[in-house]
């Protein structure tokens, strides 16, 4: 009977934790990190005022919470990902994937990634850098792979080629925030996808099949991708 008592406590903990966070990433949104007060929080996620500070210390720690949450488990999916066996285009399909489903499940906390966080001088402090540098690594560690398979042309430097990936997928889903391009429809979303995954396969396709047809992905993966 303890033991089903401190897990029923520990599960409202983390309840109320994710509904405070949840609160943070909303208020955030709307305005800005440093327009918002730990006040505001409190009254969006319907909680008495000092409550935020049980779970949280300052809007510092929500912030660094709301980063941890999502670019963390961005981060952790695409190790779990280049780990696995398989076609090297096919696991960079499925980073793009990991990014825009990501927008599409929670455009708000995509907002708030892109604008207060990674944009943010605060982004600049080495913790923070060094887990993008390390997922911009992994990524280019696959890319070398796929190169050294004869899956992507091997005259592209393995870090730029991650480098422009990553910077494409930021551009795209920033669009999508400022609404430059409609992400209304997932039929919006899939089309961006499409196209940005045509244009990064079509310049990294091995020569052989850039000569062979000019403007095509590098493989049949891609080329579904771009339907």
């Amino acid at each position: 009977m303890e033991g089903d008592g401190s897990t029923r406590t520990e599960r409202l903990e983390a309840s109320r934790r994710a509904d405070i966070l949840r609160a943070a990433i909303e208020v955030f949104a709307k305005k800005g990190y440093h327009g918002c007060r730990i006040a505001d929080v409190a009254k969006q996620a319907g909680v008495a005022y000092g409550l935020v500070y049980h779970y949280f210390k300052n809007k510092e720690e929500l912030l660094e919470s709301v980063f941890e949450q999502s670019f963390g488990r961005f981060a952790h999916a695409i190790d779990k990902l280049i780990a696995e066996p398989g076609s090297t285009v096919a696991m960079l399909e499925r980073i793009v994937d990991f990014a825009f489903d990501a927008y599409v499940s929670d455009p708000r906390a995509v907002k708030v990634l892109i604008f207060e966080i990674v944009r943010s001088p605060v982004f600049r402090e080495a913790a923070h850098a060094s887990v993008l540098q390390h997922t911009m690594e992994s990524t280019a560690r696959l890319i070398a792979k796929g190169q050294k398979q004869g899956e992507l042309r091997g005259d592209v430097a393995a870090f730029a080629a991650s480098s422009m990936l990553f910077g494409a997928i930021e551009t795209s889903l920033t669009t999508f925030v400022l609404g430059a391009v409609s992400a209304q429809t997932e039929a919006g979303v899939a089309k961006a996808k499409r196209d940005l995954l045509s244009i990064f396969f079509q310049g990294m396709a091995p020569q052989a099949q850039r000569a062979r047809a000019p403007g095509r992905p590098a493989r049949d993966g891609a080329r579904r991708a771009s339907r």
